[in-house]
């Protein structure tokens, strides 16, 4: 069984082809899908013309990508609201470490790549760095 899966920008993926029934492949997506902005849809046996047949696995990481793309097209947000972007130092002070040591964990890549800039002009949106906490304990069991 696979499941259909619409992406951020509209692409339509059919997702793994392990799951024994219609119940374990709709939890699957349910609880992988819904934080990159895609839907969720039918439970079918053949992949429909014109959809990307991908693992379970690639299917969240073109979600992602699709996302990526989609935020990249949207206006900016306001500097004020709820993904509005942090630079270096404030990213520093949210996890109680100086610039320096929030620098080097971005180079050793223990914080999320930055959504724009690089050094000290890198910049991350509040939602980025959410996500990247609600994974947190997800890369630790890896």
């Amino acid at each position: 069984m696979r499941i259909l899966i619409t992406t951020a920008t509209g692409r339509e993926v059919a997702a793994g082809g392990k799951f024994a029934d219609e119940a374990a492949a709709r939890a699957w997506a349910e609880a992988e899908v819904t934080r990159y902005a895609a839907t969720v849809g039918d439970v079918v046996d053949e992949v429909p013309p014109g959809a990307l047949q991908l693992s379970a696995a690639l299917t969240v990481r073109q979600a992602r990508a699709d996302q990526r793309d989609h935020a990249a097209t949207q206006p900016p947000p306001p500097l004020d609201g709820p993904d509005r972007l942090l630079d270096l130092d404030e990213v520093a002070e949210r996890y109680g470490m100086t610039p320096d040591s929030a620098r080097r964990s971005g180079e050793r890549g223990t914080l999320p790549e930055p959504d724009e800039g690089s050094g000290r002009t890198s910049r991350w949106r509040l939602s980025t760095l959410a996500l990247w906490d609600h994974e947190a304990p997800l890369r630790r069991s890896r």
